[in-house]
């Protein structure tokens, strides 16, 4: 996957997913993930760039267990509950927190 600036990380990786034109991932602080990094490009020949980056204290949550990436819905598993961010005009936004926390989260045809 080519990549139009570098991936930052403090440490390793924690969770990474791949839906049509975006790149989302996690890196690692001790065990834990702290920052969700989203990475765009406009088509199979582009490369990715970056597009956005959060802080998990971004979205009220001190840890991203999981992720799942969906074309424009995006979930965070965290710590403190669970976070949907829907994609408008090429910014995800934060649209639902649910007061529960997922180890695992998973979207399949747009279903949580």
């Amino acid at each position: 996957v080519p990549l139009q600036n570098t991936l930052y990380a403090n440490t390793d990786t924690y969770v990474m997913d791949l839906s049509n034109n975006h790149l989302v991932y996690s890196t690692e602080q001790g065990w834990v993930g702290k920052e969700v990094f989203i990475y765009h490009r406009q088509d199979a020949n582009q490369p990715f760039s970056l597009r956005q980056h959060f802080n998990s204290s971004d979205f009220d949550d001190d840890i991203v267990h999981s992720s799942a990436l969906d074309e424009d819905i995006l979930v965070i598993g965290g710590h403190n509950g669970t976070h949907v961010f829907s994609e408008h005009n090429g910014v995800f936004e934060k649209s639902l927190s649910l007061n529960q926390r997922f180890e695992s989260v998973q979207i399949s045809a747009r279903s949580l």
